[in-house]
């Protein structure tokens, strides 16, 4: 689906999961791949660690990824995610931010 940019916001979206096992599912797969469709820059937080073939799906979708210690419940990755990869000036650039879990 190819976006019209003038017609809509600019968006940044921040997914966070967590796999006991460093995996994905092909309904997470699905799930990323769907929103990556809908935000100008998508960010991927993996709380834990993440198998080499989750990372290669991952990468896939996007270059944004943080994996980090699975402490702080979802504010903390979402705060560690948001100081890793943008500075305010660049957050104020975007229209919408969404929190996915």
């Amino acid at each position: 689906m190819q976006r019209k940019e003038n017609y809509l916001k600019k968006r940044i979206a921040l997914f966070v999961f967590y796999d006991q096992d460093g995996r994905t599912d092909r309904s997470e797969e699905y799930l990323i791949r769907s929103i990556a469709m809908f935000v100008d820059r998508l960010i991927i937080i993996a709380n834990g660690k993440v198998t080499e073939e989750a990372y290669s799906i991952l990468k896939d979708i996007t270059d944004d990824i943080l994996i980090r210690k699975n402490t702080g419940f979802d504010a903390e990755a979402y705060k560690e995610a948001l100081l890793a990869y943008l500075d305010a000036g660049e957050l104020a650039e975007y229209d919408e931010l969404t929190l996915i879990n």
